[in-house]
């Protein structure tokens, strides 16, 4: 007894069962999150640590280096990448994929505490993080309002991010810009000589009186209380009230010698929203939480925040929530439509309504059944989960409809009993479409031991897909059955003049197919030869088409990044800045909002967000394209365009950075380092299709180097530190203590009173007190020399390196690459140093030598999957004869509609290895029948097969093909992601359908016609 057996006898408990399983399947979906991407978390972790004050050389001699080499005998490292900096360290390590990062986690941390031990005093311990997509905010908020900017930035800390990190699913908000509060006692000179007192004396004085207590515990009665000393100060009134010293009886106090002013903290860095002053919020979310319902809330709290606060505004600039819910919905609907264009192409073909309900039928509950395992298999429902589904939309059909074709078939040969021939019209066919799903389903084999993204990022599609055609296996062969229970001959014979129509079109059809197949016999060698030469127009169609990593996708912005020279002021940098803002808002009409940031590294960028894209003519990519044209460089000035992408993300394994090419250069020297980038950015910039070239740091920056006399300083009684203090006090001052007033913290500095110095002759002209004797002018004790040091100096895998980036336009990043890579090698670099691509570009070809790897290995499990189910060698290559006929199709598919190779549409060509063979297995099974039962020969069974089987392969072929079409055809966000991926499938379909029902009948009898021959002769 078989399952469909089983099934017609039970129908009861078989819709129960189907109810059951469509029940769970709606609860799991309702509790599916809601993401753009799966959620990864890459096998990256970084160490940073502080050394205060320390230039970027000795924190890579006394921090870096030692660290690097006590994490290297770490296991499992691939990558060891650091950069150091003005009093930082950061060490990123990259390990292979799938190791366990919680172990390496341990592991490093051993490490570093042995390290620890030969760091130098002054280094802070050092900080482990992990790179996690949810690190990344989901939303990008600005706040701005006519108010004090230290103020807007305490409304944004302690009311806006606030209520915003109550939320449920918040992680985080980080707020950036604004002003910061600083209290500054300006010290008078001269004041401060009068009463023979120096800097540390206030230092001290300050400290002292703002330090607060604790004795321990005193009894009173049944009770214990805690004994303490508050801070005496509580307001700024206090601050001027410390007494620093006493001379003779009366006190010295600090407004006598300085005076207590209420300012603004250095400003490092500029934030504007929509060109006016404002702060910046990210909003991260919690790992595995529905970035759409927590966005949502947020965006709800935003609201009330807004009527709370009606003097500020806060709007959302990135919002990564809607282009998910649009790309979602956009999916969705073109399952919908592909799902109702499979239907009509039932009705066209089976030609009655019965029939057709019975068979669409395994549509929605396929789809719905889905749902169970991809909940228990912690999956949320995102681009690739979704594109699964689209892409199985159409192959879900494909079972039922050939047990309908065969349920009809035995109706049409009375006597029939409905119960028998639903039983049995199942049966029939059972082995094939078994057969047929496990060539689908094992092509996803080799992504589950696939490394690198690819296989990271389609392992999910693999997963739902393998869940759908199982679902959709299940449901033809007892759903379909039982539904087909109390059929009629009504439902297995066209009636009426709508039936008789279609059926003299599909009989036209039938009968041209007929005369073409036999023509095709006697003629098979022309017809070998017309496919040979399609083949071959095919590969190399392929060698001239475009290579990509991802495909290029439109999230609704713009990123402009303005760069001036190391050291340029803040001032002058927002000036220009301000200037590129003005341009900016009458080059983009489409903008939306903007936000702006300016930091004293030189560097600033522009974002601008646009209106979605429904509502513009323009992509952001052609925006990008356009203002690249509009805002040249100038001297002094480097203006770099580039779009923001949706499918970022997919690149983050190869680097954190958002440009596609990277130049790495590895050497000792720094200046050979930086004699060869200058090169090489001249060279870069002859090759077509490259713009934004730029360092990836500044190798080097002017600075001003102070020298202390310390024979001289010990011969005047004069103390380091005094001369330290004095200096940081004449120019930016420095910080002594806190001042915490209403639960805010502020900053309180010492500072020289006077115009701050900033030549050489102003910082010589202040005075540093000694031990005994009059103050010291301070040119007598230092010298100012002028020279150059590195600003940042990167490493890799414990070698200096310097990295040139750059981004494409007009050109697609395989070429691009190939050309960066041939000027490469043409230069005459020493020995001792290295350079290569990478980037963008190294992961391109990692993932396309894996994905080619995947689909022969593809192949492969197909044929051994044939193999064993036919129990024959020679059988299973009549069937694969249909594979390359369907790379044809999907060259020439990617081809005509612009699309290029990339991992989407690599993934949909390994997809046609398995659902191709169906349609060939469909005839060769049946012709193997007929000769087995009929005793038919090979040639006279194979015409008969093809011919039997040419409605339910025309079905299936177009079923799929139509319910992928709105997918394919690629309208609306997020559609970039699915859309090579479906072209490749439907053209390699119609390619493969097309011929292979000529070829697979004339392959038939070559290849099992000499087997008929043995038999005779036998």
């Amino acid at each position: 007894m078989n399952i469909s057996s089983t099934a017609v006898k039970r129908p009861i408990s078989t819709i129960m069962v189907v109810m059951v399983a469509v029940f769970f399947g709606l609860m799991s979906l309702y509790r599916l999150p809601i993401d753009l991407m799966p959620d990864i978390t890459f096998p990256t972790l970084t160490v940073v640590t502080s050394y205060d004050d320390a230039s970027p050389e000795e924190v890579e001699r006394l921090v870096t280096i030692p660290m690097e080499r006590s994490l290297a005998i770490i296991s499992g490292i691939e990558t060891i990448n650091s950069t150091s900096s003005r009093g930082s360290s950061v060490i990123r390590l990259s390990f292979a994929w799938g190791t366990d990062l919680d172990v390496a986690a341990n592991d490093i941390r051993d490490r570093l505490d042995r390290a620890m031990r030969f760091l130098p005093d002054g280094v802070d311990r050092p900080q482990l993080r992990k790179f996690d997509i949810s690190a990344f905010p989901i939303l990008i908020l600005g706040a701005s309002a006519p108010m004090d900017p230290a103020t807007l930035r305490h409304i944004a800390e302690e009311e806006v991010a606030s209520r915003l990190e109550r939320i449920a699913g918040v992680a985080g908000v980080e707020v950036w810009g604004g002003r910061e509060r600083q209290i500054n006692v300006v010290v008078d000179p001269v004041a401060l000589e009068s009463y023979d007192l120096n800097l540390q004396h206030i230092q001290r004085a300050i400290e002292d009186a703002n330090r607060t207590h604790s004795f321990g515990e005193i009894q009173r009665g049944d009770y214990a209380f805690s004994l303490r000393s508050p801070t005496a100060l509580r307001s700024l009134e206090d601050i001027t009230g410390i007494i620093v010293a006493r001379r003779g009886d009366n006190p010295v106090r600090l407004h006598q010698v300085a005076s207590v002013e209420e300012t603004y903290a250095k400003q490092s860095r500029i934030t504007r929203i929509n060109g006016e002053p404002g702060v910046r919020l990210a909003v991260r979310k919690q790992d595995g939480t529905n970035t759409v319902a927590v966005a949502r809330l947020v965006k709800e709290e935003i609201e009330s925040i807004n009527r709370l606060f009606p003097q500020m505004q806060v709007v959302s600039i990135i919002d990564t929530s809607t282009y998910i819910e649009r790309s979602i919905a956009n999916i969705s609907f073109s399952m919908m439509y592909g799902g109702s264009l499979a239907v009509l192409v039932l009705l066209f073909f089976l030609r009655d309504f019965r029939s057709t309900l019975v068979v669409a039928t395994a549509i929605p509950v396929s789809l719905i059944a889905t749902f169970v395992p991809v909940y228990f298999a912690g999956l949320s429902l995102n681009l690739m989960t979704l594109g699964g589904l689209a892409l199985g939309i159409g192959m879900m059909v494909d079972n039922s409809i050939v047990v309908q074709e065969n349920i009809n078939y035995l109706r049409r040969t009375p006597p029939w009993d409905s119960r028998q021939t639903a039983s049995l019209g199942a049966s029939q066919v059972a082995a094939a479409i078994v057969a047929s799903t496990l060539t689908t389903l094992v092509i996803f084999l080799p992504m589950f031991f696939t490394e690198g993204m690819a296989g990271i990022m389609f392992r999910q599609m693999a997963y739902v897909v393998t869940f759908a055609l199982a679902c959709s296996l299940v449901m033809a062969l007892t759903l379909v059955p039982v539904l087909n229970r109390q059929g009629n001959t009504m439902a297995a014979n066209a009636t009426g003049p709508v039936g008789g129509f279609l059926y003299r079109i599909f009989e036209s059809w039938q009968n041209g197919y007929n005369w073409l197949l036999h023509r095709a016999v006697q003629h098979s060698f022309v017809v070998f030869a017309i496919v040979a030469v399609l083949f071959f127009v095919a590969i190399n169609l392929a060698g001239q088409m475009g290579r990509e990593f991802v495909p290029q996708a439109d999230e609704n912005g713009v990123r402009v990044q303005l760069e001036m020279a190391q050291g340029t002021r803040l001032s002058v940098l927002d000036e220009e800045v301000r200037k590129l803002e003005s341009r900016l808002t009458e080059l983009i009409p489409e903008a939306r909002a903007s936000m702006t940031r300016v930091d004293d590294s030189g560097r600033a960028e522009v974002r601008v967000a646009v209106v979605p894209a429904g509502q513009r003519d323009r992509s952001s990519i052609d925006i990008a394209a356009d203002l690249r044209r509009q805002l040249p460089s100038s001297p002094g000035i480097t203006v770099r365009t580039r779009p923001e992408q949706g499918l970022f993300i997919l690149r983050m394994g190869a680097t954190q950075d958002s440009d596609n090419l990277e130049i790495v250069i590895r050497g000792h020297d720094t200046s050979q380092l930086e004699y060869w980038g200058e090169i090489i950015e001249e060279e870069l910039g002859q090759i077509a299709g490259i713009t934004d070239v730029r360092q990836s740091q500044f190798t080097s920056s002017v600075e001003t180097h102070l020298r202390i006399n310390r024979e001289r300083a010990s011969q005047l009684g004069v103390q380091l530190d005094d001369i330290t203090r004095t200096v940081r006090a004449g120019m930016d001052g420095y910080q002594v203590s806190l001042f915490r007033e209403d639960g805010r913290e502020t900053s309180i500095y010492l500072v020289y009173r006077g115009d701050e110095p900033r030549t050489p002759g102003d910082i010589g002209n202040l005075r540093v007190h000694r031990e005994r004797g009059d103050p010291v002018v301070l040119r007598e004790l230092i010298a100012l020399e002028t020279g150059e040091g590195p600003h940042q100096i990167s490493r890799r895998n414990q070698q200096r390196f310097l990295s040139l980036w750059a981004n494409t336009a007009g050109r697609d990043l395989g070429s691009v690459g190939a050309d960066v890579e041939q000027m490469l090698t043409n230069l005459p670099m020493p020995a001792e140093y290295t350079v290569a691509v990478e980037s963008d570009y190294q992961e391109q070809q990692k993932a396309f030598r894996e994905l080619i790897t995947m689909i022969g290995l593809a192949i492969l499990l197909v044929y051994m999957i044939l193999a064993a189910l036919y129990e024959s060698l020679r059988a299973p290559l009549v069937v694969m004869v249909s594979v390359p006929m369907a790379f044809i199709g999907a060259i020439f598919a990617l081809w005509i509609t612009g699309s290029t190779l990339n991992m989407q549409s690599l993934i949909g060509m390994m997809m046609l290895a398995g659902i191709v063979v169906n349609n060939s297995i469909l005839i060769v099974d049946r012709a193997m029948r007929l000769q087995r039962k009929h005793q038919m020969g090979s040639q006279q069974a194979a015409l008969e097969a093809a011919m039997r089987r040419f409605r339910p392969v025309i079905m299936t072929t177009l079923t799929t093909m139509l319910a992928l079409a709105p997918l394919a055809i690629g309208v609306g966000e997020g559609s970039e992601a699915q859309a090579p991926m479906a072209r490749a499938v439907v053209g390699g379909l119609l390619s493969s359908t097309v011929i292979s029902l000529f070829v697979v009948p004339i392959v038939y009898h070559w290849i099992l016609g000499k087997r008929d021959q043995d038999t005779a002769r036998s």
